[in-house]
């Protein structure tokens, strides 16, 4: 019989919607820069909107780049655990 580990408790509801509403913004921007042709794009109020949008990204993307970093590590250490729990404890040297 196989056995189904719980890797987390209780999901985090409201991170898991703000990772959505992350998400969603992320593909609509991404579709943005789509439709603005690189090869015309011009003019002083493109460029300041352009500016402006990009240091808003360096931003979120320095935010992004912490949780990232701190998600990894939970979630390494919690798949670590999971496995060890699966694992043979009887016999260690199991080929």
């Amino acid at each position: 019989m196989s056995e189904i580990l719980s890797m987390v408790g209780t999901p985090d509801r409201a991170a898991q919607k703000l990772w959505e509403r992350v998400s969603t913004a992320s593909q609509r921007v991404a579709a943005l820069m789509e439709n603005i042709p690189w090869q015309t794009v011009g003019g002083e109020r493109s460029r300041a909107e352009l500016n402006e949008a990009g240091d808003l990204l360096k931003q979120a993307a320095s935010l992004l780049a912490r949780t990232a970093a701190r998600e990894e590590l939970r979630y390494m250490r919690l798949e670590r655990n999971a496995r060890s729990a699966s694992s043979p404890k009887d016999n260690p040297t199991q080929p």
